[in-house]
């Protein structure tokens, strides 16, 4: 038999959560995703989970170059922390235009279909590409789909997202061949039962 002793300690909370670098709207919606809040339990997993988070809401929101910065200090009271995340958002970027190539036998508008989340004008979202992306396979007309941005690093905010496709073959031919054993030898020949 194996026997664990688990001493536990004192349990840290979180004292503060400042939330620096953006508006009060962007701040108020964080804040209802966040784990690690005023008197929650404070941990280390939870902050860097918040740091997930965060960014992944502002890639999603059109700020590909979003930084985050967290900062953990104690706080007056014993076991208690007080949390700072400092974020440089960056430039908000948006669609300028989707452009498709490599079609021969697909209609256009069925692919525009697909790519319903990613207007000219709205924000540059990069989950709105991969989801786009996926609809485009569930069609199963398509080998291959590749998404990219034109000028990734260019000064202008707005982008060209660019899909190329490679269309699978529309015909499939399969083969196959079999073979049957019956017995003959020295009973009576059967070739009814193989």
């Amino acid at each position: 038999a194996a026997f664990f002793e688990v001493t536990e300690g004192p349990q840290s909370f979180v004292s503060s959560l400042k939330i620096e670098g953006v508006d009060k709207a962007i701040e108020e919606t964080l804040r209802t995703m966040l784990q690690s809040l005023e008197g929650q339990p404070y941990s280390e997993l939870n902050v860097g989970t918040d740091r997930d988070t965060i960014l992944t809401w502002f890639y999603n929101s059109g700020y590909p170059d979003a930084r985050l910065e967290a900062a953990v200090t104690p706080a007056a009271e014993p076991d208690r922390f007080n949390l700072r995340y400092a974020i440089a958002p960056g430039e908000r970027q948006y669609v300028r235009d989707v452009l498709i190539s490599g079609l021969e036998r697909t209609d256009e508008d069925l692919v525009r279909s697909r790519i319903r989340d990613l207007a000219p004008g709205e924000p540059l979202a990069q989950s709105s590409m991969i989801e786009s992306q996926r609809r485009l396979y569930d069609l199963g007309i398509f080998a291959r789909v590749d998404t990219a941005l034109q000028n990734p690093d260019g000064e202008t905010n707005s982008k060209y997202v660019l899909y190329r496709f490679e269309e699978a073959s529309p015909w499939s031919i399969n083969g196959g061949f079999g073979a049957q054993i019956a017995r003959i030898g020295r009973a009576r020949p059967s070739l009814d039962t193989p």
